[in-house]
């Protein structure tokens, strides 16, 4: 089982209400099986403010999980934001979750931390992935897997790890440099997150 006995589900969110209350809904039906999940909400948007309220839908949803925290800032951080979150983490397990994703098992959570469990600490388990079939030094072609595609039905070693559904130990965010990265490469830091890992620490 990952370290710590639970994980850390972490959002984003910028002014998509009505995905991230379905989202926040398929979360709070998740069957955890004793698993402990503390919940962090950021909300890039200035024009929104987010809290566990009984006066509006996402507040109410919001109060039904037991460990929430709700970060709402005046500035889009963009998905830069998600790295120096996981150090406010309890847990070392960590979960991107995008805010436009929607989750219809009841089991999902369970069957990624249980999945997790059987690789390398150092290894990112992700639902959206691509295998590189050309490359050139001008071109790339890749055909993507992901949750609505069927067709893998086990863990695959891939080229490319989409962060925005994904699980990981955060030790592997410690000698990356991601917490650091350069503000020019604030648009692809999606994509320099798997690299970085991969390149530092042999993570697949």
């Amino acid at each position: 089982m990952p370290t710590g006995g639970g994980f850390t589900v972490i959002v984003l969110s910028y002014d998509r209400p009505r995905a991230l209350r379905v989202l926040l809904q398929g979360l709070s039906t998740q069957q955890l099986g004793g698993a402990d999940m503390e919940l962090i909400v950021c909300n890039n948007a200035a024009g929104v403010r987010l809290a566990a309220s009984p006066w509006t839908a996402t507040g109410r949803l919001l109060r039904r999980f037991p460990d929430v925290k709700i970060m709402n800032s005046s500035h889009n951080w963009l998905c830069r934001v998600r790295y120096p979150l996981t150090a406010l983490a309890k847990h070392d397990t960590i979960v991107f979750i995008d805010d436009d994703v929607v989750i219809e098992d009841p089991h999902f959570l369970r069957y990624m931390y249980d999945a997790f469990a059987t690789v390398r600490p150092i290894d990112m388990l992700s639902c959206w992935t691509a295998l590189w079939t050309e490359w050139t030094d001008e071109h790339l072609k890749k055909v993507r897997m992901n949750f609505s595609d069927p067709s893998p039905s086990e863990i695959t070693e891939c080229d490319y790890a989409g962060p925005g559904l994904c699980i990981f130990d955060r030790r592997i965010l410690i000698e990356s440099g991601l917490l650091a990265l350069a503000p020019e490469l604030h648009r692809s830091d999606s994509t320099w997150f798997p690299w970085l890992t991969a390149m530092k620490l042999g993570t697949r």
